[in-house]
């Protein structure tokens, strides 16, 4: 009795809600670009250490710095790419596959040196 069914608003909420939530994307892709924004960060934070500081404790803690940055950037790009992927391909799903075009009746009495190029519809 105290579980909301789909017969009640509630019930029918949340089984809307659980329908259009998407999981958040994971994978390769995501992950390779983490690394690649985890390696850019670690970098730009070694160059301004460098430039900045004087101490290895202050150059380490500039590299954990962008390493952290680079971590949470390329998370949150590489599951907006990963998105985006995943979008194009349910588009191009979409997009008929093109027809076979019969050749011209002259094909038959063109030299066999002369392609024959079907026209774009």
């Amino acid at each position: 009795m105290l579980a909301h069914g789909d017969r009640s608003w509630r019930g029918r909420l949340r089984a809307r809600e659980a329908s259009e939530r998407r999981s958040l994307p994971r994978g390769r892709l995501v992950e390779f670009v983490r690394l690649i924004f985890v390696t850019l960060f670690a970098a730009a934070g070694t160059t301004v250490a460098a430039r900045v500081s004087v101490s290895p404790s202050q150059t380490l803690a500039y590299v954990v710095l962008g390493t952290s940055t680079g971590f949470v950037l390329g998370g949150v790009l590489g599951r907006q790419t990963a998105t985006a992927v995943r979008s194009m391909e349910e588009e191009l799903r979409k997009v008929p596959a093109a027809e076979e075009r019969e050749p011209p009746p002259c094909a038959s009495a063109c030299s066999s040196s002369t392609a024959w190029l079907p026209m774009p519809a």
